[in-house]
């Protein structure tokens, strides 16, 4: 594929969601419309995407200031953009005529569009400007329904840890690198080492791992879309943003072991909740 069709089809995948959401405010006075719109417009961000998978597979990465995207990125926007709107798609049926449909389409579709850019930046302002705008979105999601505010409040407060330690971490870097650039990351130093242990523990509050877990079954309670949705680049983004910065978390002895032990707890502490609990 040729460079302007490649960077044409990054544009849409990324543009996909504030479209979407554009789309459902405007459409709002009639939600299942707002829904529909949403919908299919993710789902053209989806098949964008889907383009880039080929491109990056037969041509390699698509590099774009600020953004870059390899054929595991393009896989990961796949799965971001079509998790989105197979969701808002189902809940243009399942909130039909529930007074917050038009809403959550909108905010779902943020929710997709700060976890895309997410993906695939390589600047690491704006990784926590996403990794913090994906927050406030999917906790604003969560808070929708009938429930209110009561199924996000212990999101809340994992994701404000989350948040804390991810714009700590990318200070720190910023700090010891000089640079903003992720291809500049310094590896060496206490700088270093202390933003690799806070990146650890970003993502193990934004992905429910223990001590952090209590707020994924509180989430159950917001309406089903909502749970389904945090799929899409939201309790998965601690492992996108680990696997972006491994150099980070790699290089340093105790941030890898500090990864270790909380993934190895949650794991024993899941077993044991499964096969005790109902």
């Amino acid at each position: 594929m040729t460079n302007d069709l490649t960077q044409i089809l990054l544009g849409t995948a990324l543009l996909a969601g504030p479209a979407a959401a554009g789309a459902a405010a405007l459409l709002g006075r009639d939600p299942v419309r707002a829904s529909s719109a949403a919908s299919r417009t993710l789902a053209g961000g989806a098949a964008a995407a889907l383009g880039l998978v080929v491109a990056t597979f037969a041509d390699g990465p698509v590099d774009v200031t600020g953004f870059e995207v390899t054929p595991a990125v393009a896989l990961v926007l796949v799965l971001v953009l079509a998790t989105g709107a197979t969701v808002v798609g189902f809940a243009s049926r399942s909130l039909r005529h529930e007074p917050y449909q038009a809403g959550f389409a909108t905010t779902a579709s943020l929710v997709v569009g700060a976890a895309a850019v997410l993906a695939t930046t390589t600047d690491l302002l704006v990784l926590a400007a996403a990794w913090t705008a994906t927050s406030l979105f999917a906790v604003r999601l969560v808070a929708t329904g009938p429930a209110g505010g009561a199924p996000a409040s212990p999101m809340r407060r994992s994701f404000v840890v989350a948040d804390l330690f991810l714009v700590g971490a990318v200070a720190a870097l910023v700090v010891a690198s000089g640079s903003t650039a992720i291809a500049d990351l310094e590896t060496g130093g206490v700088l270093a080492v202390a933003a690799g242990m806070a990146l650890v523990v970003a993502a193990a509050a934004r992905s429910a791992g223990v001590p952090f877990h209590r707020w994924l079954p509180a989430s159950t309670a917001a309406p089903t879309p909502a749970s389904a949705l945090l799929h899409a680049g939201v309790v998965n983004a601690g492992a996108i943003v680990l696997i972006k910065l491994a150099p980070v978390t790699t290089a340093s002895l105790p941030a890898a072991a500090l990864a270790v032990a909380l993934g190895g707890v949650s794991c024993i502490a899941a077993e044991a909740i499964m096969l005790t609990r109902a």
